[in-house]
């Protein structure tokens, strides 16, 4: 499938859904953008006619030039994970399974502490989560946590590879962010620099609250 049809189906459902819901390109973005970007994307599979549905979040202050969905999970619907896009009750069933598992999810992490807290569950499942260690040291750092964030940030270096270009580029943020932690003022002065980044990079400019 291509992203002009995810639009199609999208724009479709939008009035089943919650109210909250903007459409942004081919993401279903829920409520206001500052600091945490939460969405729907639908994403195409192997499968000419078949999708998968994402929940996820996105945390801006953390530097990427693209769409993240680490931070998330696939919807299911009668045990599976693709969708049939030919389907006559598609958009029906796309509305309640977003309404009833997509939504509590992305309810949880609307706030900074409901992030904390879905970070530091993930990282009790997957110690060496990469991902989820560099979200928690940022946004440690973003609540002026300097022992915290200083933690999370030295396990997340020791999981990188330098003589990979983006490992390497992702490990030198890290340290820029870990020398700053001493100055709460500079740390967040330089994760609000990213995540004005990570707006522009991703077409948020409109949506963003600050």
């Amino acid at each position: 499938m291509k992203k002009k049809e995810f639009i199609v189906i999208e724009k479709k459902l939008l009035p089943e859904l919650p109210a909250g819901f903007t459409l942004k390109g081919d993401m279903m973005v829920f409520g206001s953008v500052e600091h945490i970007l939460r969405a729907v994307l639908l994403e195409r599979s192997i499968d000419p006619r078949s999708f998968y549905v994402h929940v996820f979040f996105q945390l801006l202050y953390v530097p990427f030039k693209f769409v993240n969905l680490t931070l998330g999970n696939r919807l299911r619907h009668s045990g599976r994970e693709s969708w049939n896009a030919d389907d006559p009750a598609l958009l029906g069933e796309l509305a309640a399974v977003i309404t009833k598992q997509g939504m509590p999810f992305l309810n949880s992490v609307g706030t900074i502490e409901g992030v904390l807290d879905y970070l530091n569950n993930k990282i009790k499942e997957v110690p060496q989560s990469e991902q989820g260690l560099k979200a928690l040291g940022y946004t440690l750092a973003l609540v002026s946590n300097a022992s915290a964030a200083r933690d999370a940030l030295d396990r997340n270096l020791k999981l990188y590879d330098i003589s990979i270009g983006w490992q390497q580029e992702a490990a030198t943020e890290a340290q820029l962010l870990k020398k700053l932690l001493d100055n709460p003022v500079e740390a967040r002065n330089q994760l609000m620099q990213w995540e004005a980044e990570t707006v522009r990079n991703l077409g948020l400019e409109d949506l963003w609250q600050m």
